[in-house]
C-alpha cells in the first residue's frame, strides 16, 4: 500500500483501489450523540423530477468549478413553502434556484450539502414525492438529514447523512 498527502487530503493507493481521505482541522464530530438526535427541527416534502432536475443543474456548474466532486458545497435554504439551492459564487459559474415544497413543518434553516452525493442517492428512488428531515442534537450542534420515499402513503427511509456542526445554521 502507497501512502502519499497532497495538501489537505491523505491517499491510499493499492493495486485494487484508490481511496481519498480529507484531512480536517476540526475536532472529531461526537457521531454517536449525532445518531441518537431525535428532535425534528425541519422537515418537508418535495417532487423528486423537480429536486433532481435542480440537483442535475447545480453538479453541471459545480462541475466547472475546481472545488472537485468530493469537496462540492451548496447551501439548501429551508423556508416555509420554498427550497433554495445555492452555491458561493465562484469566477466561472454560481448556481441560484428556488422552487415550492409541501408539508414543511417545524423551523426555518440553512445546511451545506454535497450535492453530488444527494444525487446519487435520490436517482435511486421510485416515487414522485421525497421527504427530507433534519434532526438536531442540539447538544453539540450536529445533525441528521432523513430522506425518504412515498411508498403506499407512507414514507420509508431511504437516505441518512450525518452534516457536521458546522454544515448547518
Amino acid at each position: 500500500m502507497k501512502i502519499s498527502k497532497k495538501s489537505d487530503k491523505v491517499v491510499l493507493t493499492n493495486n485494487k483501489f484508490v481511496l481519498y481521505l480529507r484531512v480536517e482541522n476540526e475536532p472529531f464530530p461526537e457521531f454517536k450523540k449525532i445518531l441518537n438526535a431525535n428532535k425534528v427541527v425541519s422537515s418537508f416534502v418535495v417532487d423528486k423530477d423537480l429536486i433532481s432536475n435542480n440537483l442535475h443543474a447545480l453538479t453541471g456548474v459545480l462541475s466547472l468549478s475546481d472545488q472537485g466532486k468530493n469537496n462540492a458545497d451548496a447551501n439548501f435554504e429551508i423556508l416555509k413553502n420554498t427550497l433554495r439551492i445555492s452555491t458561493n459564487s465562484f469566477d466561472i459559474a454560481s448556481y441560484n434556484s428556488e422552487f415550492d415544497i409541501s408539508e414543511f413543518q417545524g423551523e426555518v434553516k440553512d445546511i451545506n450539502l454535497n450535492p453530488f452525493y444527494l444525487q446519487e442517492h435520490i436517482k435511486m428512488f421510485e416515487s414522485k414525492d421525497i421527504e427530507f428531515k433534519l434532526l438536531l442534537q442540539s447538544a453539540i450542534s450536529g445533525c441528521i438529514l432523513k430522506v425518504c420515499e412515498k411508498n403506499n402513503d407512507q414514507f420509508k427511509l431511504k437516505f441518512v447523512q450525518v452534516l457536521a456542526p458546522s454544515s448547518t445554521n
